[in-house]
């Protein structure tokens, strides 16, 4: 590729899986209330299933609360991190060589009329 820098090839590949580490940090806060309650570890997972049983409905309230912002601190992290990945890539798009829809005009314009010659049209 021409001009294209290891640090924008690193970048883009590192979305997906900046994307899988957030959903994996969500799914383990959000199952540690199965690891806590198989293996009868103190923490909030148990906090919640007795407090289930104990019908402690502002203690159920409270841990939910709490889960849901440590969700949304994470996505709101992982956002951060796209827009960091994404600036790294934007050197490309000032030099003109990638636009935000693909290859500059002339790149496309030459894969089109290589096209056209191998299928032998005019």
């Amino acid at each position: 590729m021409r001009g294209s820098s290891a640090c924008t090839c690193c970048a883009n590949i590192l979305i997906p899986i900046v994307t899988v580490v957030g959903l994996q940090f969500g799914a383990l806060i959000g199952f540690a209330i199965v690891t806590e309650s198989v293996f009868a570890w103190p923490g909030m997972g148990k906090l919640l299933i007795d407090s289930i049983n104990l019908l402690d409905r502002p203690v159920i309230v409270s841990y939910l609360l709490v889960i849901v912002t440590l969700v949304i601190v994470i996505n709101l992290a992982v956002d951060i991190l796209y827009s960091a990945l994404r600036s790294a890539g934007a050197p490309l798009r000032c030099q003109g060589i990638i636009d935000e829809h693909g290859p500059a005009r002339d790149e496309r314009e030459s894969g089109a009329r290589a096209a056209e010659s191998r299928s032998g049209g005019s």
